[in-house]
């Protein structure tokens, strides 16, 4: 299971003032939540011995955890992911499919916002891609995209769907310098439509480079990986489509025969309401 850290914002470095030690208070502005990826726990657990041997036993003085909830489970608890064969959902591609997903309902639940977003970061730290602007695709993810941006302390701009047809006539809203260092985030990729019309506005119209993709849910189609890859786009994923059907069958949302005919949607998608309802 993997932990929310909470520690001060204004320090730099993970290191706090010991001579000043903050308020377990989980709702303190001051603090900001972290995960500890796999590979950073083996020098928080050095940094832990550290303070003990300073004589710093009570490390509740210091810091305090949350159980992170892993996000297929925060996605299904909260309906922002259904998964349903009677009746199945038809998508805005015409795409008719065991699943559906709407990541707007997030929003409405702090907590769990917060831990989509802290996540989304890590994941931005954890790639190493160092983005210098964080951009978000309309409508469904210039939210995450605002929350990531203010976390990192960066700009943030928005892509429309189409340039507009009036005034500037621009696809890209907001300050974007030329030359700068974006990454890309969505709240779905599915066909990966948006994600290539949105990272060739950010190259074409931005003059800038997409160092990446960072999405909250991925439904992992054929057709999405392929036009990421001939986009030369590189795309990752909190959660995804592998991850959810069998955590839907563990909850008692979906039978294990239901989930079967299911599993079958992401080898071909056109036909698979043809072939399985």
């Amino acid at each position: 299971m993997d932990y929310l850290l909470f520690r001060r914002q204004s320090e730099s470095s993970f290191i706090p003032r010991l001579t000043d030690p903050p308020q377990a208070d989980r709702g303190h502005s001051s603090f900001t939540p972290w995960k500890l990826e796999q590979n950073e726990r083996t020098n928080f657990e050095r940094f832990v011995l550290f303070l003990y041997t300073l004589g710093c036993r009570d490390m509740n003085s210091y810091f305090f955890f949350q159980k992170m909830t892993p996000i297929a489970e925060l996605l299904l608890k909260h309906t922002a992911v259904r998964v349903s064969l009677d009746p199945p959902f038809e998508w805005t591609s015409g795409i008719v499919s065991p699943v559906y997903c709407d990541n707007r309902l997030m929003t409405g639940f702090t907590e769990p916002r917060q831990q989509i977003v802290s996540a989304l970061v890590q994941k931005i730290r954890s790639s190493n891609l160092k983005p210098e602007v964080i951009a978000g695709t309309a409508t469904a993810a210039i939210s995450w995209a605002a929350f990531v941006a203010a976390e990192l302390d960066l700009p943030m701009v928005y892509i429309r769907p189409e340039p507009k047809k009036h005034g500037s006539k621009k696809q890209i809203e907001g300050y974007l310098a030329v030359n700068s260092k974006v990454v890309l985030i969505e709240d779905l990729i599915s066909t990966a439509g948006s994600s290539v019309k949105s990272a060739a506005a950010l190259r074409d119209e931005g003059q800038s480079a997409v160092l990446g993709i960072v999405s909250i849910m991925n439904w992992e189609l054929p057709q999405a990986e392929a036009a990421l890859r001939a986009a030369n786009l590189e795309a990752i994923s909190l959660t995804g489509f592998s991850e959810i059907i069998p955590l839907a069958v563990e909850r008692g949302d979906i039978s294990e025969e239901e989930s079967e005919r299911i599993l079958q949607f992401r080898a071909d998608p056109e036909n698979w309401a043809k072939k399985f309802l």
